[in-house]
């Protein structure tokens, strides 16, 4: 009886993020939805939101007076084509991570949020030695990105060594924040499968702005 009750628990969610894995937490005793690396998920019901970060950054937004919010988990192309300078791909970066922000954004929007809302909180960017140039990058984007916006930073837990896991419930606007002593091997594999996808686009000029 209690799974057929967990079963019907899952709401249907918002239209386009179906491919998202959500099941119920006995945990948590709620929904959670799992995000990985180049992810997003927004939603209107009582659910959680869940992902673990290594040198990506993700944004926590949320309207609390439209009851709207969601996370994106993304970090910058990291190498350029060898045919552009360093300029041109920092420029590229850029775009990037302006679509990923602004994608997030647009989709809670559509969901009856006003910009003049948004609560943001910003985590992530944490990572040895190897991949402090990434972190750097993408913690300096994120930092202008919310200045030239206008947007306030209501929480925030970015760079240092470690790894974190997250969990945003986007109605209260509580996180669970837990640091890992190392990452986890499937997050890495995420993260380097997601670099390689970014990078590609990134030569093929394939990000498109809206």
């Amino acid at each position: 009886m209690k799974q057929t009750m967990n079963e019907h628990a899952i709401q249907k969610c918002i239209f386009g993020f179906d491919h998202i894995k959500r099941h119920w937490s006995d945990a948590h005793n709620s929904v959670m939805a799992i995000i990985e690396p180049g992810q997003f998920y927004v939603t209107q019901n009582p659910e959680l939101i869940m992902t673990t970060l290594g040198s990506c950054i993700a944004a926590c937004i949320r309207d609390p007076i439209a009851a709207v919010g969601g996370v994106n988990h993304f970090m910058l192309p990291v190498k350029g084509s060898i045919h552009e300078d360093k300029a041109q791909h920092i420029s590229g970066a850029m775009r990037y991570g302006n679509w990923a922000m602004e994608y997030l954004i647009n989709q809670i929007l559509k969901c009856g949020g006003k910009r003049r809302n948004l609560e943001v909180k910003l985590f992530g960017a944490g990572g040895s030695f190897d991949t402090r140039s990434v972190c750097e990058l993408n913690i300096k984007f994120i930092t202008e990105y919310m200045h030239d916006e206008n947007l306030k930073i209501a929480a925030k837990d970015l760079g240092g060594p470690n790894p974190r896991t997250i969990i945003y419930n986007p109605l209260t606007g509580k996180i669970l924040m837990k640091a890992l002593n190392m990452k986890p091997p499937e997050l890495v594999e995420a993260e380097k499968k997601y670099s390689k996808t970014i990078d590609k686009s990134q030569e093929g000029n394939d990000v498109q702005l809206f």
